[in-house]
């Protein structure tokens, strides 16, 4: 029986990767599967994903920055990877947070000096030699003796701790790339001998910004979609019902900007009220891991609002949970129309072929680096010029777009196909048999190499 290694650090890996029908289709196969979680989230793993030929191993996460060698290897990779979105990025620490001299003494020099491929290679290699490691994963390691270690996210420092340590010891690695603006945002400090990305524009940027190999990238699709292809686990009237709600009514789903996005967060409160004025439902899906300052009781009861997420108290942390996906699958399938700000949520409404209205207008006024300045981001960027969605500047453009979508859901309908076709790379529900095959190949030439 071979043995794999699988990281869950993220708040996303549980949906992402370990949800899907990936484990199970690799577990067939006689591979045993380890998972590599924080010590706090053993229980939780064990209970949602825990079973024959899955191990849960609970560690201390995060020890590798609280030193001055990991924290600066970390705080290097930003800079580092060359992009616009990492321009913009360090530009705000000093516009916004007013950190002088971080900026001008580490953030703009690492910037003009280091962005080519023969500097990404000399921090790798430097990372590598001197980043803190004092053999954290060893005795994992050696007790299970893995074949293969999948780290399903690439640019988190426990990842990359764990990709150094296995190039140490000869181990094979598959690493994912957890989300659409891994590419862009930082550097990526350890590569693994093979990656799975969701389509063809994170495979270019690889190519492009992280100078790695086509050799090593497949494009696989997005694991979690296989169960968004499947449609709806409920009717539209169970699902209304639910909400508490008549069915008959159009329902606009609006995923809050959340509170990290702006210094100043007066946006959620300002769209909830222009929104709940309109002839619609309203559903507020608040974000699992951020914070949305927001006086519910000054709501009519047609906005409904939705948690999400599982915290761990004390912790700083959560998880995004099946049911959590679950409910917005549903939310997704029945809804109308969709605002938010920019996210993820953006390729999800596309998928649906739901139209989505992006806010990007402000109650008080707001200079650029107090804004929403994701708009400016490449992966956004990607988003916008398909014309599969629409910003609204003002809220008159919001209220026209909504209600115009509302009317004639057909708007901007190729748009989102463009959508679906650049971001899912396919929609036949077979991205985790893909990774899984991709994983057994590995297993296998790991084998035959050993036999050799």
């Amino acid at each position: 029986m071979k043995t794999v290694f699988i990281t869950s650090f993220h708040i996303l890996i549980g949906r992402n990767v370990l949800a899907t029908d990936f484990m199970r289709r690799l577990t067939a196969r006689d591979v045993r599967i380890v998972v590599l979680v924080p010590g706090y989230k053993k229980e939780y793993f064990e209970t949602h994903f825990g079973g024959p030929g899955v191990v849960i191993e609970g560690i201390a996460a995060y020890p590798f920055s609280r030193t001055l060698r990991g924290l600066f290897f970390k705080r290097l990779a930003r800079p580092l990877a060359g992009t616009r979105t990492s321009s913009i990025r360090i530009r705000q620490k000093l516009v916004v947070e007013k950190k002088f001299f971080y900026y001008f003494l580490f953030l703009l020099p690492a910037r003009l000096l280091l962005v080519s491929a023969f500097a990404a290679r000399c921090v790798r290699w430097l990372d590598a030699m001197l980043a803190p490691h004092r053999d954290f994963f060893a005795g994992l390691i050696e007790r299970y003796r893995p074949d293969l270690i999948i780290t399903a996210d690439i640019n988190n420092e426990n990842d990359v701790a764990l990709i150094q340590e296995a190039r140490r010891r000869g181990i094979r690695t598959l690493g994912l790339i957890r989300s659409w603006d891994g590419p862009t945002n930082f550097l990526i400090r350890a590569v693994p001998d093979h990656i799975a990305v969701w389509n063809e524009i994170l495979r270019d940027e690889l190519l492009r910004y992280q100078r790695i190999g086509s050799a090593s990238i497949a494009v696989i699709g997005i694991p979690h979609y296989d169960r968004y292809a499947k449609g709806p686990t409920l009717s539209r009237e169970a699902f209304f019902r639910q909400l508490g709600i008549d069915s008959s009514r159009r329902l606009i789903l609006y995923v809050p900007v959340a509170d990290f996005r702006l210094p100043d967060n007066d946006v959620d409160a300002h769209v909830l009220d222009i929104l709940s004025g309109l002839d619609a439902a309203l559903l507020a899906r608040l974000p699992p891991a951020a914070t949305v300052h927001l006086d519910r009781s000054a709501y009519p009861l047609h906005v409904i609002f939705q948690e999400s997420g599982l915290a761990f108290r004390g912790k700083g942390d959560s998880e995004l949970t099946v049911d959590d996906d679950e409910r917005l699958l549903n939310a997704l399938s029945w809804c109308d129309v969709v605002v938010s700000g920019p996210g993820t949520i953006n390729i999800d409404a596309a998928f649906f072929d739901k139209p989505n209205v992006l806010v990007n207008f402000f109650p008080t006024p707001k200079g650029f680096f107090e804004g929403i300045i994701e708009y400016e981001y490449d992966h956004i960027k990607n988003i916008l010029r398909t014309g599969g969605a629409r910003v609204a500047h003002s809220r008159e453009e919001l209220v026209r777009s909504v209600e115009a979508y509302l009317r004639d859901p057909s708007l901007d309908r190729e748009g989102r196909e463009r959508i679906r076709q650049e971001q899912c790379f396919r929609m036949d529900g077979a991205s985790a048999d893909r990774l899984a095959r991709l994983a057994a190949s590995l297993l296998q030439r790991h084998g035959q190499s050993r036999a050799q």
